[in-house]
């Protein structure tokens, strides 16, 4: 049961107090523990919120939570994710779970030895227009899909200094899975040279050989901000703009030009009425969700370790040359799935 938990929060930045005010409204949490180095930030988080409560070090919160939410710069994630679980703590993790395929495979297997869930912080997924565009797709109302496109413009750079790829592509890699409903298997990708103070990366999926291709465009210390998802389907076109009033619009199809990210359309079709609802609150109620029904959460570890996984093989590929490069995810683990990877997703 859940009534009265007590969830902390480690990382009290700027996503880290949103994690403490949404999970401060919910009713079942008994307290919320905002958790920060910079002890005078997890005050604020305390003294801005109701029921929070603050401390200088996970050491000193583990005796006195339940679950936790990492929110932290993401080189800290592994250590602090598998000190929570050896405590028997339930965890959900932002994006990228951990900085490489090995520590997101250790923290899926001290999960299971724990019984604890681990989610990984994919918010988009949890945007009500996602989910509409993936419930649009099952039923076939845009045809085959034959594409996706995301471009991701921010006019800053990572305040963590991450590089812009780590930083943002798990956000388009997270997104292209869930639509397209399958794993990619090559990628290729490249830094565009000489456009400092710009960071601009470019990025093709290829989803099979038969399947459709995702083309990822990045871009951070742009003069301008974008967060939009364009899917070419064999009948229609719909576009997902995460920074617009109405965010998913449906069209017939004109014409495109493919890895330019050139398309052109027209023809308006539909704008899908959509309850609205902050994909913060959604996914931070499946993570108590989960815990409650003791249940693989929607977007599980295994989710946050394939997206590692890509991103590693898009690293291989800026490194090689703009070479395609194949995508290795670890081979199925035999300890039940409690976020393991299935043989469906492999």
């Amino acid at each position: 049961m859940l009534d009265g938990a007590v969830v902390g929060v480690v990382g009290c930045g700027n996503w880290g107090s949103k994690r403490v005010r949404a999970l401060s409204s919910f009713p079942e949490i008994g307290q919320v523990v905002a958790i920060d180095t910079d002890h005078s930030r997890a005050e604020t988080a305390a003294s801005s919120f109701p029921k929070t409560r603050a401390f200088k070090d996970l050491a000193s919160a583990l005796p006195h939570v339940s679950a936790l939410v990492i929110a932290t710069p993401p080189p800290t994630h592994y250590e602090l994710a598998v000190t929570a679980l050896r405590h028997g703590k339930h965890v959900l993790v932002e994006k990228p779970l951990t900085e490489s395929i090995h520590e997101a495979v250790l923290l899926i297997e001290q999960a299971h030895r724990s019984s604890c869930v681990l989610m990984t912080g994919h918010t988009l997924l949890f945007n009500p227009a996602v989910r509409e565009l993936r419930h649009r797709l099952s039923r076939g109302s845009l045809g085959r899909i034959q594409s996706i496109h995301a471009a991701q413009f921010s006019r800053g750079h990572s305040v963590h200094g991450a590089d812009a790829m780590w930083d943002l592509a798990p956000h388009s890699i997270s997104v292209f899975n869930h639509l397209i409903g399958s794993l990619p298997t090559l990628a290729t990708a490249w830094n565009k040279a000489d456009c400092k103070p710009t960071e601009e990366i470019r990025v093709e999926l290829q989803y099979g050989k038969a399947g459709p291709s995702g083309f990822i465009h990045i871009a951070c210390g742009s003069a301008e901000r974008a967060r939009m998802f364009t899917v070419i389907g064999s009948k229609k076109l719909a576009v997902y703009d995460d920074l617009a009033g109405s965010q998913l619009k449906m069209y017939r199809r004109s014409s495109m030009r493919t890895f330019e990210n050139v398309l052109e359309y027209n023809d308006y079709v539909i704008v899908p009425k959509i309850a609205p609802a902050e994909p913060l609150v959604e996914e931070l109620r499946h993570f108590l969700g989960a815990i409650r029904d003791q249940s693989v959460p929607e977007i599980s570890g295994t989710d946050g370790m394939i997206t590692v996984a890509i991103m590693e093989a898009i690293d291989r590929s800026r490194r090689g040359n703009m070479k395609p490069t194949t995508v290795f995810y670890p081979p199925v683990l035999s300890c039940g799935d409690r976020g393991i990877v299935s043989d469906e997703r492999l």
